[in-house]
């Protein structure tokens, strides 16, 4: 039987159990589990606390019917958004979108003629021309002692990811420092107020009285002691 395990990591409780010890914990009561028909390799389900659980059955190193599941202390529209120094994708050029990274570059990405149109790049350089990678194409920025890296994203779009001039990422990596501090801090604030969930949770087994021994029958018994009746069980 596997053993339960459960603990913290900086960004998250987690959990690892078969799904009666999930559920004896408060985790996905009454929800389908990863395998079931009809069901993902990864599910939202929520606890006892009505916080949101994800469970997966994906790392390959547990063995079948052993999930993990985990729950963040803060949720972020996307697991990267604070990476990035604006909320969505600004529009520079026709057709083109950029965000900035706060790991020192931009990222453009468009149509082949919309980033030549806006002056990122020339044709010649796209992935796919003649004597160009068919994928991803790397160039050397001499102006910022930088690259630029291409990729082809599908049958006509492109990322660009561009290295930004040496101020600018350090000022972006002071900006990315404090948006780590705040996030460690909003964590640790949540993890020191949130109920933890101990479990598995015992209940108590109501135990059945004994059968009356038929007349005429003997009690057979080996040199084994007997077993003594169970009083708590994992809820099923």
């Amino acid at each position: 039987m596997w053993k339960f395990e459960q603990g913290v990591y900086e960004w998250c409780e987690w959990w690892r159990g078969t799904k009666t010890q999930l559920q004896a914990t408060g985790i996905g009561l009454g929800a389908a589990f990863p395998g079931e028909p009809g069901v993902a390799k990864s599910v939202d389900v929520v606890d006892l606390r009505g916080l949101r659980v994800k469970i997966d059955s994906k790392d390959r190193s547990l063995p079948c019917g052993v999930f993990f599941a985990t729950c963040r202390f803060i949720e972020d529209k996307e697991d990267d958004a604070y990476l990035y120094e604006d909320d969505g994708c600004l529009q520079p050029f026709d057709g083109v979108t950029l965000r900035r990274c706060l790991y020192g570059c931009n990222i453009y990405r468009g149509t082949a003629e919309a980033l030549v149109a806006g002056g990122l790049i020339v044709d010649e350089k796209l992935p796919g021309r003649p004597g160009r990678g068919k994928l991803q194409c790397t160039y050397r920025l001499e102006c910022m002692n930088g690259e630029m890296v291409v990729n082809r994203m599908g049958k006509n779009r492109y990322q660009i990811r561009m290295s930004v001039a040496e101020d600018e990422v350090v000022r972006r990596e002071i900006l990315l420092r404090q948006r780590q501090l705040d996030r460690d801090a909003a964590r640790l604030a949540v993890r020191r107020s949130r109920e933890k969930l101990t479990g598995p949770q015992l209940r108590p087994v109501e135990l059945q009285p004994r059968r009356a021994i038929p007349a005429g029958w003997r009690i057979i018994t080996n040199a084994n002691p007997p077993m003594r009746d169970a009083t708590f069980r994992l809820p099923v």
